[in-house]
């Protein structure tokens, strides 16, 4: 963990223990997969877990509105980010992240933002909006 600047609270993941566990289950000898390997298929294999979860809101959605949510932050690099999420009876779903570091960051702007959450979500799906 030291070595590749991991986290310690790494160790209070829900998954930290799984995965220590699927490691150990392999025996000496596993080797890991590759970079390529990671960085390709993995990541595409968990994004579409992702988008899966991500869709399996819609339902929901349908039947009790929900409301979009951003918060605009700052990060130590200076740079300016906006998150936008959607909340419903079964929880809050992350949307996407936008870096407004290099606009002017105006209503015209953050109306532009919240109309492209409005079209996605759905507008018979959104019940309120807040920044």
């Amino acid at each position: 963990m030291i070595d590749v600047c991991v986290s310690f609270n790494a160790v209070n993941f829900v998954y930290y223990q799984h995965a220590i566990d699927a490691v150990t289950v392999m025996g000496p000898g596993y080797k890991g997969p590759n970079l390529h390997a990671i960085r390709g298929y993995y990541l595409a294999k968990a994004v579409d877990e992702v988008k899966i979860y991500v869709e399996s809101y819609r339902e929901i959605l349908k039947k009790t509105g929900c409301k979009l949510m951003a918060d605009g932050w700052t990060y130590q690099k200076r740079r300016t980010l906006i998150n936008f999420l959607v909340y419903c009876p079964k929880g809050t779903v992350f949307l996407k992240t936008v870096d407004v570091s290099n606009v002017s960051k105006t209503a015209r702007l953050l109306h532009q933002l919240f109309k492209e959450g409005v079209l996605y979500v759905g507008i018979e799906n959104i019940m309120h909006v807040r920044d």
